[in-house]
């Protein structure tokens, strides 16, 4: 115990700087550059801001991301006009309930529920449109591989070749 009370009363006086490491550590020089340095270094970061701010960098890059969108917009635009649209590998249009398609337009789309397209694949066979009706469950199949066709719903699908 009566070391531990030496230790602590050195410590006191160490942080009251009444001991002698705290007497080596005042004699000792600071550590660090001379103002004179920390100047010039500051006085070197001062003129480039200045140079780099007010250069012709600075113009360029200003006006750069608002130039770069701009042409990307006409690359876009011209890219949509452009293009033409092949009608074979996209369906015309997605015939809704109560309307029928017309002659060159697809009944079915990737978007169209199944029974919708079967309803107006039914309807062109009775219609006696065969071809065209041939056409659609075609792609029908090609959409939906996996899709169960219920006959007794759709009776004249009968009369086409389903593959």
């Amino acid at each position: 115990m009566a070391d531990q009370k030496t230790s602590d009363t050195e410590f006191d006086d160490y942080l009251k700087g009444e001991s002698a490491l705290s007497d080596l550590y005042h004699q000792s020089e600071t550590d660090g550059p001379g103002k004179d340095i920390d100047n010039a270094i500051l006085s070197a970061a001062r003129k480039e801001v200045k140079q780099t701010s007010s250069g012709s960098s600075g113009k360029i890059y200003r006006w750069y991301v608002p130039l770069a969108l701009a042409a990307s917009l006409i690359i876009a635009v011209f890219a949509i006009r452009i293009i033409p649209l092949d009608n074979s590998l996209n369906p015309d249009q997605v015939a809704e309930n109560g309307q029928q398609a017309s002659t060159g337009q697809h009944v079915g789309s990737g978007k169209a529920a199944p029974d919708v397209m079967l309803e107006k694949i039914n309807e062109l066979v009775v219609s006696g449109n065969r071809d065209e009706a041939q056409q659609e469950i075609d792609l029908f199949v090609e959409l939906f591989p996996d899709y169960k066709i219920d006959f007794s719903k759709y009776p004249a699908l009968k009369e086409l070749s389903i593959k």
